[in-house]
C-alpha cells in the first residue's frame, strides 16, 4: 500500500477548510433569514416553524460531529495499522538478515503482509467512498438550500407582499407556499441513511471487506462448506481439511465474522424494507394531504370567484350608467356639430353661387365683345374678297400660268421616258449575264443558311485587322464600322 503523500494531505486539508466555510456560510444565511422572519410582525406565525428547523439543524450538527469523530477514528485506525505494518516489516527484515531460515517462513510472512496491506487498502477505499457519498449529499443539500434562500429573498423583495390585505394568509394554511418547504423536508428525509446500513458498511470496512480479509476462493469454499454442514464440529473438521491456507483459529474467527455479517445483512435488509414502507406511507399521507389541500383550495377559489363575480357585477352596473351619461353627452355634441356644419355648408353654397353668377356675367360680357369684333373682321375680309373676285386677270398673269403648266407637263414626260429606258437596259444586262454564265447546281437547303465565300473572307480580314495594335494618333475608325464590311443578307442574282 502506498503512503499518504503531501499532495493528498494538502487536498484533504483544503477540502476540510472549504467544508467548514460552506457550513459557516449556511449557518449565517439561516440565522439572518430566521431573524428577519421572526422579528417581522407579518410573519409571527412562522416562529414555530423556524424553531422546528433550528431543532432539526441542531440534531444534524450533532450527527455531523459524530460522523467527524468516526472519520477521525477511521483515519487513526488506518494510520496505526500502517505504522504497525512498517514496524513489523522492519523487525522481520532484521531477523531475516540475521537468521537465514527457510523459504516457507518467508513466503508465509509475505502472505501475511500482503493480506494486511489488502485490508488496509480496502478500508481506505471504503473510507473514500463514504466520504464521497457524504460530500455529494452535502452538495445536494447546499443546492436545495440556495434555491430556497433565493425564493425567500424574492418573496422578501416583493413590495406588495408586506402590505396589509383584507384577509392575511398564513404560510401554513396556504399549500402553494408550503410546497417548497415540504419538498425540502422530504428530500432531507430521503437522504437519511438507516443506522443498520451504516453499521453493516462499517463492519465490512473494519473486517477486510465481504470476504473478511480472506482470498475470494477460500471464502467461497468456506461458505459452501458452511451451507453443506450444519454441525459446527463437522464443519470445523471439514474446513481444516479443505482450507489448507488457514489455521483452525483463523477459521473459527472467520466463522464468527460470517455469522455477524449475516446478522447485519439481514438487519440491513429489514431496515431498507422498513424505510421503503415508511416512505410509501409518507407518500400516501402526502397524497391524502395534497388532496385535502386541493379541496380546500377549490372551495377558496369558488368563494373568491363568487366575490369577484359580485364585484364585477357592481362595476358593470356603474360602468353602464357612466356609459349612458357619456353617450347622451356625445350625441348632444354631435347634433350641435352637425347643425353648425350644415349652416356653414349653406353659407358656403350661397357664396359659391354668388361668385359663379358674377363670373358668368363677366364671361358673357367678354364673349359679346369678342363676337362683335369677329363679326367686324369677317365683314371686312368679305368685302376685300369680293373686291378681288370682281377684278378680271391680266394677260401677263394668264401667260405666266400657261407657261408654268407646259413646263410641268414636259418634265413629267421626260421622267417617264427615263424610267422606261433604265428598265430596258437592266433587262438587257440580265439577259446577257444569263447567256454568259451557265450554272448547274443541285438544290441544297442547308447552303442557303451558310455564309458566302466573300463574307468569310471579310470576316478573316476583320479579325486580322483587329489583332493589329491600335494607333491612337491616326484617328482611324475600326474596320467593323466600315460600310463595306457590313454583312448584307441578300440573295445573289444568279440564285434567283
Amino acid at each position: 500500500m502506498k503512503a499518504v503523500s503531501k499532495a493528498d494531505k494538502q487536498a484533504r486539508t483544503l477540502w476540510l477548510s472549504q467544508y467548514k466555510a460552506l457550513k459557516a456560510k449556511e449557518e449565517n444565511y439561516r440565522r439572518d433569514l430566521a431573524h428577519h422572519f421572526i422579528n417581522n410582525p407579518r410573519l409571527s406565525d412562522m416562529k414555530d416553524f423556524f424553531n422546528e428547523i433550528q431543532c432539526t439543524e441542531g440534531l444534524q450538527r450533532q450527527k455531523q460531529l459524530e460522523e467527524r469523530k468516526e472519520c477521525l477514528e477511521d483515519i487513526q485506525d488506518i494510520s496505526k495499522r500502517v505504522s504497525s505494518l512498517k514496524k513489523l516489516t522492519a523487525e522481520r527484515s532484521g531477523t531475516m538478515q540475521n537468521d537465514h531460515s527457510g523459504e516457507e517462513q518467508q513466503e508465509e510472512f509475505l502472505s501475511r503482509i500482503q493480506s494486511v496491506m489488502e485490508r488496509i487498502e480496502k478500508q481506505c477505499i471504503v473510507f473514500k467512498q463514504t466520504r464521497r457519498q457524504m460530500l455529494q449529499t452535502l452538495n445536494t443539500e447546499e443546492k436545495i438550500l440556495m434555491k430556497e434562500i433565493k425564493s425567500f429573498e424574492g418573496l422578501i423583495d416583493d413590495p406588495d407582499w408586506l402590505k396589509e390585505k383584507e384577509e392575511p394568509e398564513c404560510i401554513f394554511t396556504n399549500p402553494e407556499k408550503m410546497k417548497a418547504v415540504k419538498q425540502y423536508i422530504e428530500q432531507r428525509e430521503n437522504l437519511r441513511v438507516p443506522m443498520e446500513v451504516i453499521d453493516y458498511d462499517n463492519y465490512v470496512a473494519e473486517n477486510g471487506g465481504l470476504t473478511g480479509g480472506w482470498d475470494a476462493e477460500d471464502h467461497t469454499l468456506f461458505v459452501k462448506l458452511k451451507s453443506k454442514y450444519q454441525d459446527p464440529q463437522i464443519f470445523i473438521s471439514k474446513a481444516v481439511e479443505e482450507i489448507k491456507t488457514h489455521s483452525i483459529i483463523e477459521i473459527q474467527e472467520h466463522e464468527e465474522f460470517y455469522k455477524n455479517l449475516i446478522i447485519l445483512q439481514n438487519q440491513k435488509k429489514a431496515a431498507i424494507q422498513r424505510w421503503k414502507e415508511e416512505k410509501k406511507k409518507k407518500k400516501d399521507e402526502q397524497i391524502e394531504i395534497e388532496e385535502q389541500d386541493k379541496v380546500k383550495l377549490l372551495e377558496r377559489e369558488e368563494e373568491e370567484r363568487q366575490r369577484e363575480a359580485k364585484r364585477q357585477k357592481e362595476l358593470t352596473k356603474i360602468k353602464l350608467q357612466t356609459w349612458k351619461i357619456e353617450k347622451e353627452r356625445l350625441e348632444k355634441e354631435k347634433q350641435e356639430l352637425e347643425e353648425r356644419a350644415k349652416q356653414e355648408k349653406l353659407n358656403k353654397q350661397k357664396e359659391e353661387e354668388r361668385r359663379n353668377r358674377e363670373i358668368t356675367r363677366m364671361q358673357l360680357e367678354s364673349y359679346k365683345q369678342l363676337k362683335e369684333m369677329k363679326q367686324k373682321e369677317k365683314q371686312k375680309s368679305l368685302v376685300e374678297e369680293l373686291s378681288k373676285k370682281t377684278r378680271p386677270p391680266s394677260p401677263a398673269e394668264l401667260a405666266r400660268v400657261r407657261e408654268r403648266e407646259e413646263q410641268l407637263l414636259k418634265r413629267a414626260q421626260e421622267r417617264k421616258l427615263k424610267r422606261d429606258q433604265e428598265a430596258k437596259e437592266k433587262e438587257e444586262r440580265l439577259s446577257k449575264l444569263k447567256e454568259k454564265v451557265k450554272v448547274e447546281v443541285e438544290s441544297d437547303a442547308d447552303r442557303l443558311l451558310k455564309p458566302t465565300q466573300a463574307q468569310f473572307n471579310r470576316e478573316v480580314e476583320i479579325r486580322e485587322y483587329m489583332a493589329q495594335p491600335k494607333d491612337e494618333g491616326s484617328g482611324r475608325r475600326p474596320i467593323s464600322f466600315d460600310v463595306r464590311t457590313i454583312s448584307h443578307k441578300t440573295i445573289p442574282s444568279w440564285r434567283k
